[in-house]
């Protein structure tokens, strides 16, 4: 909480698409409440173990430092955290269906789309959009581009996890 009282450990659902917190209150467990999340800096939400891996907890926190004052109130997960920090920002964006003309080629329902955007945080605070590659990294941390290179598995990473594991290594706090 922005007070610095933690919550007593609750299951929760991060609705992207609506940006809102949902909690299952213990005693009703067919139901969930909207939390309202405006006091909400942070929150751990614990992956069971699945056909994805194995259990692991993921650290969800308010995108302060945003470059949009409009994103300053959505959550982003806490992908590494030394000097630089990387964020992952989900967005699930509505399309509406489209009738438009009697033989129109358009969609016949609607579809939510997934985004997800990757962001960089530097040691003095600015933060920037990044892709996860090689040399998309090197020019947003240039004070890291050697030892990325250098970096055991830096050349065949490709997910967030495994890019997590190559800062875990070449970025120390």
């Amino acid at each position: 909480m922005t007070n610095k009282v933690p919550l007593a450990p609750v299951p929760l659902k991060y609705d992207v698409l609506n940006r809102r917190l949902l909690m299952l209150p213990v005693n009703r467990p067919n139901d969930s409440l909207q939390l309202n999340d405006r006091l909400v800096a942070g929150f751990d939400l614990e992956e069971p173990a699945g056909i994805a891996g194995p259990a692991r907890q993921r650290t969800f926190r308010r995108f302060s430092e945003a470059p949009s004052p409009e994103l300053r109130s959505d959550f982003v997960e806490v992908i590494h955290e030394g000097n630089y920090v990387l964020l992952k920002r989900y967005e699930k964006v509505l399309k509406k269906a489209n009738y438009q003309g009697a033989y129109s080629s358009g969609e016949r329902s609607d579809i939510v789309e997934d985004k997800t955007t990757y962001y960089l945080r530097r040691p003095d605070a600015t933060v920037v959009p990044v892709k996860l590659t090689m040399k998309a990294l090197q020019a947003a941390a240039p004070e890291l581009a050697g030892n990325l290179k250098a970096a055991s598995g830096a050349s065949a990473a490709k997910s967030d996890k495994e890019w997590a594991a190559v800062l875990a290594v070449v970025d120390k706090k």
